[in-house]
């Protein structure tokens, strides 16, 4: 199955019928949402949240271990700090960031191909394209894959960060990142990467649908593996669009990584929650940290032991 780039980065209206019950992971997956513990060399904790931005009502529940350290906290840390982003501000961003040069139109940085694709699904999903025309590639990319995700019943409400910080938290909070960093990405892409990102956005609904339960249901378990292996698929069928997913994810993940590293030494009990796909991987913030010193230790379900098999001439295994 084609895996989107965009899925990868927002990993980001209408009513949806309620999603059947959640099937149990598969027993050789750590069974909690993707988490790990944090200890600082000099003894300082954290805890360290994977995150799906999107979800579907009441799915992206964290484990009971995460919530306790939620309270604890006395510091809360996402890629962006949702606690002072003005919506206003940032549509103002997308706008000036987003914009075509004067006299350029989408037209003539998208291949005809795409564009009749736009065209097409415009029509489709009774979308005004016209207010687009001047815009570039990658905001109608977003655009259309968000409205995608919603009309599948994954909306960002649901995502864990906006629960996290709608809900009972430290008022302490810091962004590892800005909002200008993370359009600065979709910006800096080529209008061939751009041209291509939509051309993934614009793919019928129920695909993209499909791509994020994969997605889901391996942070969901926790499996880490399987998350790593998305990733892996994404660069392999897309070899030219190599540069993107090292400046999106990697060099982002060493970015990342050295702020967790100052978050810790200011902070005694932090809870950090970025996106999953950073936290898998050799080249992921948890190993980053293991390299730099850190001893990191993902969650897992508390399981009972194995009980031992009864010796064959024991009592016990005569009764």
């Amino acid at each position: 199955m084609k895996r989107t780039p965009a899925l990868a980065l927002l990993a980001t209206l209408s009513c949806a019928s309620p999603p059947p019950p959640l099937p149990p992971c598969d027993v050789d997956t750590p069974g909690v949402p993707l988490a790990y513990e944090l200890h600082a060399p000099d003894g300082r904790t954290a805890f360290l949240q994977g995150s799906v931005h999107f979800a579907r009502e009441s799915e992206a529940e964290l484990d009971p271990r995460a919530k306790q350290a939620l309270a604890k906290a006395d510091l809360l840390v996402g890629e962006l700090d949702m606690e002072n982003l003005s919506p206003m501000k940032v549509a103002s961003q997308l706008y000036e960031m987003g914009r075509l040069p004067e006299g350029q139109q989408l037209s003539d940085v998208i291949s005809p191909e795409t564009f009749a694709l736009l065209q097409q699904r415009a029509k489709e999903t009774h979308t005004n394209i016209a207010p687009f025309m001047g815009m570039k590639p990658w905001v109608l990319a977003m655009s259309f894959l968000a409205v995608s995700l919603v009309q599948s019943g994954f909306t960002p409400e649901e995502g864990v960060e906006l629960k996290i910080y709608s809900g009972e938290r430290p008022k302490a909070t810091r962004g590892l990142e800005t909002i200008d960093d993370q359009l600065r990405l979709f910006d800096d892409m080529s209008f061939e990467e751009q041209d291509h990102m939509l051309r993934d956005a614009l793919k019928p609904t129920e695909e993209n649908s499909l791509q994020l339960e994969s997605m889901f249901s391996a942070w969901r378990c926790g499996d880490a593996p399987g998350l790593e292996s998305v990733l892996t698929g994404m660069q392999a069928e897309d070899p030219d669009l190599a540069p993107f997913y090292d400046a999106t994810i990697f060099q982002r993940n060493q970015r990342m990584a050295k702020g967790v590293q100052a978050v810790m030494a200011e902070s005694q009990h932090a809870f950090i929650v970025v996106g999953a796909l950073h936290l898998v991987g050799a080249r992921g913030i948890p190993a980053l940290l293991e390299q730099a010193g850190y001893r990191v230790e993902q969650l897992e379900v508390a399981r009972p032991p194995a009980r031992e098999p009864a010796d064959a001439g024991s009592p016990a295994a005569s009764r």
